[in-house]
């Protein structure tokens, strides 16, 4: 008898099994490839569904403790504060110190963790361990072409820049960059970088961009310096007038770099050391990793560690601009970089070759009329249609491009007299993207939409609902999933389609993610003088706190919270690799820190910071990596899956 019909009959059984779904993304049997890759809140989304978290974790012994501050109007007032009695820490599987401080989140592949720090290096740590594995780095001069000796000059000259000289005329004024200093201190923090200091930095000057008389500019400084002293402890209050004081020297120090320099690479720093360079986050399709910085360059990696290529984007100019915070996207084979506030930029993975560039200028919508800051990400968004999947790229801007060519297929429509620009990122469920504008003191309807691929270069979007009269969920990213939108603040956990809405009372904040069921967050600080927030707890004791909060999601519109003690912090200073190598008796002075001009005031200050994977949390402060969980379990990622 012949096998042939029972084969037949097998093969078609066989054909009519549904393809095993895809490990849950961030689940023991996760592990990124080209087609799932890893970046920003893991796919954009901030939802991880194969994630689980422990509910309580500290670094010492928490308990509060009442602290009397003065106020601005000069009225004592109390509040409690969390503070660390010993050193006993629980459910911290290892802390590990960065090298350099950065804001941004980490990304974990499989066993590895990838960080970056400032102003452009890319960390590599052990997922099990928190042991360092390597660490590179992307001179942006070198990656525009420029020849390795005048690279690594320009390096040196903008630690200087950046890190080595104090910015005087930043510590006259206090705001949200910066801290006014008073004169004792002021005197201090001069005599400590003239002595210690100076005359290093002087010789270097003089070797590396001769030509400015650089003693001459420091005594103009310190003339300032004393003018401005004078003036301050002789009036008080409202009366009070400052003279300016100019930093001359870092003011030729920029001109000469910018002399010396072949390329237009931006070095002031986008909002100091509030933001710095490195807020963007690595994208990886599990076999190598992608890093860009906020002065241009690009860094391709092997998971070994082996520079594969390097190359140069110019960002948009200006000091102040923050679309440098965006971080890159991996699609169909394409590095995307969206740091330019005019132009997309498309990069062979492979190869680092600039494969085309597109305006995001659109005649059909606002862009950037009345808009907020430049900070939200684009996204990858993955429409299903009869054929597959098509993967579009959906930008803050409205744009619908094709990342392979860089092709504009349509746009999303924006009715709203406020511009599309602003904080919130791209979300997106299925066929759906959200967007919201709020930029300060403003904002627009929250807005859902449909895409539809209507053709071979076409893809339509319909509004299908719209939320409020302004953009609520603020600059923070959400978090998205097929069941349930969830949106900072006060406002609405609501269903993807906008029918059902539940209004919360100050729910979420900073680092918004959804790990399983359970979703995270930390509280932005404004409310709490003695947590982490802009330096208000690290100028009272030299430290900064920052807790968390944990809601049960089990059924999306009734969150219930999770009760625990959730805290980090202490001292936890970050470290600044330039000012340790030029100024180090500053770098541990304590009066100097706090934003454009010291240490980074603030313990975590990102979209957000954290990054569930498989039962491990992983936690990124400015300065250290975390690693939370049980640590009586073994990481429970499965390495087997890296071959699948």
């Amino acid at each position: 008898m012949s096998r042939l019909p029972l084969l037949m009959v097998l093969v078609g059984a066989l054909a009519q099994v549904p393809a095993a779904d895809p490990p849950l993304f961030a689940g023991d049997d996760f592990y990124p490839s080209p087609e799932r890759p890893v970046g920003f809140r893991g796919d954009g989304s901030g939802y991880f569904p194969g994630a689980r978290i422990v509910t309580e974790w500290w670094e010492g012994t928490p308990a509060q403790v009442e602290w009397e501050y003065t106020d601005k109007r000069g009225r004592k007032d109390t509040e409690k504060a969390w503070v660390f009695t010993d050193e006993k820490s629980h459910n911290i599987v290892w802390k590990a110190e960065l090298p350099a401080w950065a804001n941004g989140h980490p990304v974990v592949v499989g066993d590895r963790v990838f960080t970056l720090g400032e102003p452009d290096y890319l960390f590599c740590h052990d997922a099990n361990s928190g042991e360092l594995l390597w660490t590179r780095r992307c001179n942006p001069w070198q990656a525009a072409g420029t020849d390795p000796g005048t690279a690594e000059k320009l390096q040196t000259l903008y630690d200087l820049y950046e890190d080595g000289i104090p910015l005087f005329n930043k510590m006259t004024s206090g705001g949200t960059t910066s801290n006014q200093v008073e004169p004792a201190v002021f005197k201090d923090i001069l005599q400590t970088f003239l002595s210690a200091h100076w005359p290093e930095i002087r010789a270097t000057l003089d070797k590396l961009a001769p030509g400015p008389d650089w003693q001459q500019l420091m005594d103009a400084d310190v003339a300032d310096i004393e003018a401005y002293c004078t003036a301050y402890e002789q009036t008080t209050g409202r009366k009070r007038k400052l003279p300016k004081v100019r930093s001359e020297v870092r003011k030729a120090l920029g001109k000469q770099i910018d002399r010396l320099s072949e390329h237009d690479v931006p070095i002031d720093v986008p909002w100091g050391h509030m933001v710095g360079w490195c807020a963007m986050v690595p994208v990886s399709d599990g076999e190598r990793v992608y890093a860009s910085f906020g002065q241009g360059g690009i860094l391709c990696c092997d998971l070994e560690g082996k520079v594969l290529w390097t190359a140069y984007s110019q960002p948009s100019k200006g000091g102040t601009t923050t679309q440098s915070l965006q971080a890159p996207l991996l699609c169909d084979g394409v590095l995307i970089d969206p740091r330019n506030k005019g132009e997309l930029r498309g990069f062979e993975a492979a190869t680092g070759k600039q494969l085309w560039a597109t305006p995001t200028a659109n005649a059909s919508n606002s862009s950037g009329r009345k808009g907020g800051y430049y900070v939200g990400n684009h996204a990858i968004v993955p429409l299903a249609t009869d054929a597959g999947v098509d993967r579009v790229l959906v930008t803050t801007l409205c744009n619908i491009i094709r990342p392979s060519d860089g092709k504009e297929l349509g746009f999303l429509p924006w009715p709203h007299d406020y511009g599309p620009s602003g904080g919130p990122s791209v979300m997106w469920s299925g066929n759906r993207v959200y967007r919201a504008s709020n930029g300060d003191g403003g904002g627009c309807p929250f807005t859902g939409y449909e895409l539809s691929v209507t053709g071979p270069d076409t893809v339509s979007a319909e509004i299908i609902f719209q939320l409020g009269e302004k953009g609520s969920p603020g600059y923070m990213g959400q978090v998205c999933t097929p069941e349930v939108l969830i949106m900072r603040g006060d406002r609405n956990v609501l269903s993807p389609d906008g029918s059902q809405v539940k209004q919360l009372r100050r729910f979420g904040g900073y680092s918004q993610i959804l790990a399983g069921t359970t979703f995270l967050s930390h509280p932005d600080g404004n409310r709490y003088r003695f947590m982490s927030y802009w330096g208000k707890r690290r100028g009272h004791d030299g430290q900064a706190i920052m807790d968390f909060t944990l809601y049960d999601f089990s059924d999306p519109m009734a969150p219930r919270p999770i009760a625990g003690r959730r805290l980090l912090g202490g001292k936890n200073m970050p470290r600044v690799p330039a000012m340790e190598r030029w100024a180090a008796q500053l770098y541990a002075h304590p009066e100097y820190w706090g934003q454009c001009y010291g240490k980074p005031a603030h313990l975590i200050h990102t979209d957000t910071a954290v990054f569930p994977m498989a039962n491990r949390l992983f936690i990124k402060t400015v300065g250290h990596l975390y690693c939370i969980g049980d640590p009586d379990k073994a990481y429970s990622w499965n390495p087997s899956s890296r071959d699948r």
